[in-house]
């Protein structure tokens, strides 16, 4: 996935033919929809916004302290704040342009869609995995992340002009990272309780 998204990022850059008509049917059917829906836009807006995605991590992250995840609530910040350096980094070097002076078009990956997906995920296996509940009720659980990512993907391409493969490249790199980061977690946490002198759950 991580070579889908480098692919992606290159094929963006150097103005692929391909992507343009995949980004022009889905942008002009994703506005032919969101005429009929247009109450989900203020809503999507609130829910897309960076700031309200940082605060959903730190709330996240506070939750994780209160279950006796210590060092885990800090390396869920830790790793979301690596994500969204690297990606601001990542952006800057594809489309960071010199026109009579510095232009920088758009990030790639999406920040506000990427960081959604990264903290997704962690909700979706360290949470709701382990609830004692239905397998139904998990799996509705994820089709409710799904929708939610449609409507503020679809809001951001009608709103900004997201292309869909932004969009998508986003969601492949926060799925990616999040594998990455727990990989490295699982690894280490317990030497990590040990060098911070801290007890905890893993």
């Amino acid at each position: 996935m991580f070579l889908t998204f480098l692919i992606l990022s290159a094929m963006l850059r150097f103005n692929s033919s391909i992507l343009e008509v995949v980004d022009m049917v889905v942008a002009i059917f994703t506005q032919t929809v969101a005429q009929h829906l247009l109450f989900l836009a203020i809503p999507a807006d609130i829910v897309g916004n960076l700031r309200f995605v940082w605060l959903a991590i730190i709330i996240w992250a506070f939750f994780l302290r209160s279950m006796g995840y210590k060092v885990g609530s800090w390396w869920s910040i830790a790793t979301a704040t690596a994500l969204f350096l690297g990606m601001l980094v990542w952006s800057a070097v594809v489309f960071l342009n010199w026109r009579q002076g510095w232009v920088f078009n758009q990030t790639m990956p999406e920040l506000s869609l990427t960081l959604w997906v990264f903290l997704l995920f962690q909700v979706q296996n360290i949470l709701i995995q382990r609830l004692r509940v239905a397998n139904w009720v998990k799996k509705t659980i994820a089709g409710f992340y799904i929708i939610t990512w449609v409507i503020v993907a679809g809001n951001k391409i009608v709103g900004i002009d997201l292309s869909f493969t932004t969009a998508w490249a986003s969601t492949l790199l926060g799925y990616v990272f999040f594998r990455f980061a727990a990989a490295l977690y699982l690894r280490n946490a317990k030497s990590w309780l040990v060098i911070f002198a801290v007890d905890g759950k893993i």
